[in-house]
């Protein structure tokens, strides 16, 4: 009686474990569903870095605002942004404002946006319409909004991945 008791506390004790992994993973993973990034270089005509550059991204539809200044080496990154359509507002002094415009952030992506300012007045603005590449050149990260649903799906046994998604397979097996 007692070993079949130590063993029911054992067996609980592992379901309860598991089950509290599986929602702190899931929820996590949904909590970046809806993010990605934007990062680049800010450089002046002659090509060289420009330091301490302040840099504002606001959301087209919420107007939901980022902030962020380029390092010494003239990065700088807006890590976990909303998904949504952005303009992009870069200034330092001695260079003319330059706003990028229509600038999509998709879901785990980086969008590599690298500007280059010109001198003249802070007072002084260019507005360039941004044509944001498809192509995610800044980390080599693979995003997909999966559901927790599909992810116990997919830890059930019951499913395979693909290149094509997601498939069933009977009795648990892979083919």
């Amino acid at each position: 009686m007692q070993s079949q008791q130590t063993f029911l506390d054992r067996a609980f004790a592992t379901y309860l474990a598991v089950i509290i992994v599986s929602l702190a993973l899931s929820s996590a993973a949904f909590g970046q569903a809806n993010q990605g990034s934007i990062a680049g270089t800010v450089v002046d005509q002659t090509g060289a870095l420009v330091t301490n550059a302040k840099l504002t991204a606001k959301e087209q539809s919420t107007a939901t605002t980022y902030s962020a200044v380029s390092s010494s080496a003239g990065l700088y990154r807006f890590p976990n942004v909303n998904i949504g359509t952005y303009d992009v507002t870069v200034g330092a002094p001695g260079f003319k404002t330059v706003t990028l415009t229509g600038v999509v952030v998709q879901v785990a992506s980086t969008v590599a946006l690298d500007v280059k300012l010109s001198a003249g007045a802070i007072t002084e603005s260019v507005l360039v319409s941004a044509d944001a590449p498809t192509v995610q050149s800044e980390s080599a990260d693979i995003g997909s909004p999966w559901l927790p649903v599909q992810m116990i799906s997919c830890s059930s046994g019951r499913y395979s991945a693909s290149s094509s998604g997601l498939r069933r397979t009977p009795s648990g097996i892979s083919r």
